[in-house]
């Protein structure tokens, strides 16, 4: 029965499957026709430990591969990060290759396999998207050597990047000096030319603002060709003063999301950078908000008001409400504010938009399924708070449990 239906039927059934790994495993066991097109879902992301050459028959299936780092086993990660570029190197290898995701890597593979990762990266066509968290870098050429290695690349994840000569007094005795970096010698003029970017996740921290390497990126992005491409910039809800990188973009960019987190940031909603986001479609405004901190809630209306533009191509406003627990949703919310925010987004400034999605996240703990009495009426007062917006009909609400608070970068679509 199952070999009789199309190819592309069998596809969108396994995929239907959410990738649930032993539900796949079952399903292949089922009947020869589904084999080859389970095997192209189970191989789609892989992680580290799947390179090794009993898997060899199926790397030209890989999608997508997580190179991540074991604090406790270093050799390991090195010993794994030589076999991907041993592989890398070899043309057509990994034919189907679109995402790289170096996480949580220890500073000893960024010293050690250099030169051999950026002849792997180079040979990669096929790459489009990198992601790098928690790692450690010399300096921006460093950086710049391991983007500009991808010719192709369009998607650029970043979070947690530092400078080793800011996260020591001195670089370690083992740190080899950018000398002796392969591509140091012409990476000045590559990075003029490299990347070219779609779509870029950045998330600058205060936590250590000596050692953050996000506003050196940015910068250097944001002098290059992706100033007049980018298209998408994400900045995570964690991430704390955004305007390091909201500055260095503006007019080609269609879909933004970015946190409002410090009161001392208002000051920003009067510098003329934010004048050049006018081609906006999408805005998405991340509220990190609880009982006792409710600081992001008296930016969101002078917000609205003087910072962000309108335009007639927004079309689209999101409020991502991120509290701790549901139970938590009438103390998180500072409800005084809502009339406000209702009288800013029925204005003239936002004619254009058809829809304005009021979004409250949690995470998934000892709240259970379904919505609760306290859900029903957050809902019902949110509605009589921006009636504008429900007399319109551009109001749309949404209240979700997450199962995990702090996703990694990589998994924070829009």
């Amino acid at each position: 029965m199952l070999s009789t239906l199309p190819t592309e039927i069998l596809v969108e059934i396994v995929r239907a499957m959410d990738r649930d790994i032993p539900t796949l495993k079952s399903v292949s066991l089922v009947c020869r026709a589904l084999l080859p097109v389970v095997h192209e879902e189970l191989f789609t992301a892989v992680n580290m430990h799947i390179l090794d050459s009993r898997h060899s028959p199926h790397h030209s299936l890989f999608q997508e591969i997580f190179l991540r780092g074991d604090p406790q086993d270093t050799v390991t990660s090195i010993t794994t990060g030589y076999r991907f570029c041993q592989a890398a190197a070899e043309p057509g290898h990994f034919p189907k290759l679109k995402e790289l995701h170096l996480v949580d890597l220890p500073i000893l593979f960024y010293q050690h396999l250099r030169p051999k990762f950026f002849h792997a990266l180079a040979s990669s066509l096929s790459i489009t998207g990198l992601t790098i968290t928690n790692s450690v870098f010399i300096d921006l050429p460093h950086v710049q050597s391991f983007i500009c290695a991808l010719p192709n690349l369009m998607r650029l994840a970043l979070c947690n990047a530092v400078f080793v000569s800011s996260v020591y007094h001195k670089a370690p005795a083992s740190m080899p000096s950018f000398n002796e970096v392969e591509f140091n010698r012409d990476i000045s003029s590559i990075a003029l030319a490299r990347p070219r970017l779609s779509r870029l996740t950045i998330s600058p921290t205060v936590n250590w603002p000596s050692t953050d390497a996000c506003p050196e990126i940015a910068q250097w992005l944001g002098l290059g060709p992706s100033a007049d491409s980018l298209t998408t910039l994400i900045i995570p809800h964690l991430s704390r003063n955004p305007h390091v990188v909201l500055r260095r973009f503006g007019p080609t960019v269609e879909i933004l999301s970015m946190p409002l987190r410090d009161l001392e940031y208002s000051s920003n909603f009067d510098d003329n950078y934010f004048g050049r986001y006018t081609n906006l479609h999408s805005l998405t405004i991340s509220l990190l908000s609880d009982d006792e901190f409710q600081g992001p809630w008296y930016l969101l209306a002078p917000f609205l008001e003087r910072g962000i533009p309108g335009g007639e191509a927004l079309r689209t406003i999101v409020i991502d409400v991120r509290i701790k627990s549901q139970l938590q949703i009438h103390a998180a919310i500072d409800w005084s504010v809502l009339d406000r925010v209702n009288d800013a987004l029925d204005g003239d400034k936002f004619s254009a938009v058809e829809k304005v999605v009021f979004a409250v996240r949690w995470e998934d703990t000892l709240d259970g399924k379904g919505e609760s009495p306290v859900v029903d009426l957050a809902k019902q007062t949110i509605a009589h708070l921006l009636h504008d917006l429900v007399d319109s009909g551009k109001l749309e609400m949404r209240f979700q449990a997450v199962k995990k608070w702090a996703l990694p970068l990589y998994f924070t679509r829009i």
